[in-house]
């Protein structure tokens, strides 16, 4: 079963980082993104063993940056923790200075740890009914050991032809934490109940392109038609 990931505060900000920068740096957050992907899927991988403190693991990204994590299988999480830049380049040969720096940061208890975050209550709102032209959708956490009380997010439907709608837009307050994953895996549990077809076009410049693709697939879409400027992506129900 695949994990999820949940990400430091520094990592967040150094994607973005990343994201805005050169295109090297745009390159590098691909790759960061899908180590992360591969290593949800498989965080057992012996390759992933560093011999670092408190059972930490660490994943190439390229040849001169780590990504350091933590498993949690009670939680069934992975915590991305920090991973190195320009100034605590990787060296070959002897775990290299960014092995060297995760340990220092982490004794001087410099990494963010991992907080397991009790959702007190959950809410998903469906406004309005399969046949409708335009549909809400509404969900929202609760938590009960967390500084932030509450999150939230949305997804709207718009009809295209009978039985048939596009995913107009989404949003969530915070995508690490698994929110939309969990309304979309409401949404669609109820769009195949009801024999709905899902569609969702997915723009090429899109940011984190990759992770949305992953996130398409997960949930049973496949790629319907493409253009130079976007993909069209189909959901089929599943009965």
């Amino acid at each position: 079963m695949s994990f999820q990931p949940e990400y430091s505060e520094f990592l967040k900000k150094e994607l973005a980082r990343l994201d805005s920068g050169n295109a090297d740096e745009n390159k590098r957050a691909r790759v960061v993104r899908e180590k992360i992907m591969a290593v949800c899927n498989a965080p057992e991988n012996p390759t992933y063993t560093k011999n670092l403190p408190e059972n930490y693991g660490a994943v190439n990204v390229t040849a001169r940056y780590r990504l350091f994590f933590k498993t949690h299988k009670e939680h069934n999480i992975v915590f991305f923790a920090w991973i190195n830049d320009e100034t605590a380049i990787h060296s070959s040969g002897d775990h290299g200075d960014s092995y060297q720096e995760f340990r220092r940061k982490l004794s001087n208890g410099e990494i963010e740890k991992y907080q397991h975050i009790v959702i007190d209550e959950e809410r998903y709102t469906f406004n309005g009914a399969w046949g409708n032209s335009y549909i809400y959708i509404e969900y929202s956490r609760h938590y009960s050991n967390n500084t932030r009380l509450r999150s939230s997010g949305s997804l709207s439907l718009t009809q295209i032809k009978d039985r048939e709608y596009q995913i107009s837009s989404i949003e969530v307050d915070e995508e690490e934490k698994g929110l939309a994953s969990d309304l979309l895996s409401r949404t669609f549990d109820r769009a195949d109940k009801d024999g709905i077809t899902v569609t969702f076009d997915l723009f090429l410049k899109t940011r984190n392109l990759d992770k949305s693709r992953h996130l398409l697939q997960k949930y049973d879409f496949e790629i319907f038609e493409t253009d130079s400027d976007y993909e069209l992506w189909i959901r089929n129900p599943k009965h």
